[in-house]
């Protein structure tokens, strides 16, 4: 099987959201090692594609709603990270937002060491 055709099956394991448990077992007796292989990859993509994590210091419920409004068609996981003291870092594919006070903190301290010089 092509790379393409493996692909078309991943997206097919999928009912919305989720990944069909059923499906899955049903394609997986058909493909050989290799495809197997290609498959599982390609379902772990499309799991990292479909899916935000968001790491805030404590839960919020008003900020939980504010994320299912921005990402709608996402599957949102949430983490909790007491390290971050004032903010919040969130992982979107391979795109990570990451906002909290030390940041900015260190950005105003070079900033007035810059303006000092």
């Amino acid at each position: 099987m092509t790379k393409k055709e493996i692909k078309k099956l991943a997206l097919a394991s999928y009912k919305g959201k989720n990944l069909d448990k059923k499906t899955v077992s049903r394609i997986v007796p058909l493909l050989s090692r290799k495809d197997i292989k290609t498959y599982i990859n390609m379902i772990k993509l499309l799991e990292k594609k479909k899916t935000i994590i968001i790491s805030v210091p404590c839960k919020n419920i008003k900020a939980t709603k504010q994320f299912q409004k921005l990402y709608p068609d996402k599957k949102i996981v949430y983490e909790f990270d007491p390290a971050l003291i004032a903010g919040i870092k969130i992982t979107d594919n391979d795109i990570l937002y990451e906002l909290n006070l030390k940041h900015t903190l260190d950005n105003i301290k070079q900033y007035a060491s810059e303006q000092v010089l």
